[in-house]
């Protein structure tokens, strides 16, 4: 047993030897072949050695990056209709420097679109037209009637009447009037409507009968049935119960523009002063005399005896201050009258 044991250990020792033997001589071989073959049959491991007849290897450039160009705000130019601060135009002009901006205006393209070099662009602005404001057609009225007085047992309110001269739109006109103490001034404003010239316009300055008495605004001029309305002519109403007018005060017509187109003063004491109010009552006149409105009989600067003399009224609801009708209009006392008593006339020609 100990000798086959032994031929054993043997026997697989000389097996061991030959085995290291056999892997050492492969490798030998390899590494003899990698040398023959490296003489210029490889071109990776002996790149001078490369046959000229085999095809270059083209060398990869990697791809440049460029950075966009950033172009400061200022030099953005803004067009109309443009929306986020967005432009319009072609790639040159976004390119521009700051520099491009000290061209002259020549350079610049023309109304026609043409450039210098002729280049022609269509206009990217158009032309914004300025829209034309129609001038608004204004009546114009005159003074023509008054009645200082009321009654509350006949329901007569005092008014004034007005005579259409010119036809037109009365949408921006405005009636003044200075009560006695020249420090009270009830301004009414006219409703926005035609009227025709001829026409005859009453403004009644209280109203008793809400029912009856309502303002004609457009052609129909029946509708009104308050007391001393006209079927003929055209009736306003001052909603009020107060008292708006005196024989004592001063009237008149103003536009938009705030041009005085008529007037007319009263004063029922025309030898003293202006009721006890002569500073304002004297600035008012001036006003009116600078505006060609009012004035003396001789042309001059009004003074309380050259206002319309009221104190034949009385106290009177039957007799008015009327204008005498076919008459030049002079601007002074002398246009007027006081009518005898039942010869006032609101809506009709005086008489």
């Amino acid at each position: 047993m100990k000798h086959i044991f032994l031929f054993s250990v043997m026997l697989f020792s000389l097996l061991v030897v030959c085995n290291c033997k056999h892997d050492l001589g492969t490798s030998r071989v390899t590494e003899s072949q990698g040398d023959e073959d490296g003489k210029g049959k490889n071109p990776v491991n002996n790149p001078e050695q490369i046959d000229n007849n085999e095809p270059e290897v083209p060398e990869i450039i990697p791809p440049k990056v460029i950075e966009p160009e950033i172009i400061p705000p200022e030099v953005i130019q803004p067009e109309n209709g443009t929306q986020g601060g967005e432009t319009k135009g072609n790639e040159d002009e976004e390119n521009e420097t700051q520099e491009g901006e000290d061209e002259e205006d020549d350079d610049e393209e023309t109304e026609e679109g043409e450039t210098e070099g002729g280049e022609t662009h269509e206009e990217e602005t158009p032309e914004i037209e300025t829209p034309i404001t129609e001038t608004l057609d204004t009546a114009l009225l005159q003074i023509n009637e008054l009645r200082t007085e009321y009654s509350l047992n006949t329901n007569s309110a005092e008014y004034i009447e007005f005579k259409v001269i010119k036809g037109g739109s009365m949408e921006g006109l405005y009636l003044y009037s200075v009560m006695n103490n020249a420090q009270d001034i009830f301004v009414y404003i006219f409703p926005e409507i035609d009227v025709e010239a001829g026409e005859y316009i009453t403004l009644h300055l209280r109203t008793f009968d809400r029912l009856k008495s309502c303002d004609e605004l457009r052609d129909d001029l029946t509708i009104s049935g308050g007391y001393d309305s006209c079927s003929t002519a055209r009736d306003l109403w001052v909603t009020e119960n107060v008292k708006l007018l005196y024989k004592t005060g001063i009237v008149y017509i103003q536009n938009a523009d705030s041009k005085i187109m008529d007037a007319v003063i009263l004063n029922e004491k025309p030898f003293g002063t202006w009721n006890g109010n002569q500073t304002q009552y004297a600035q008012i006149a001036e006003r009116l005399f600078n505006a060609g409105m009012w004035q003396a009989a001789d042309g001059l600067k009004p003074a309380p005896s050259d206002a319309v003399n009221t104190s034949g009224v009385d106290t009177s609801i039957y007799k008015s201050v009327s204008r005498y009708e076919g008459r030049e209009n002079t601007h002074s006392a002398k246009d007027w009258y006081i009518t005898v008593a039942g010869f006032y006339t609101p809506g009709l020609p005086n008489k």
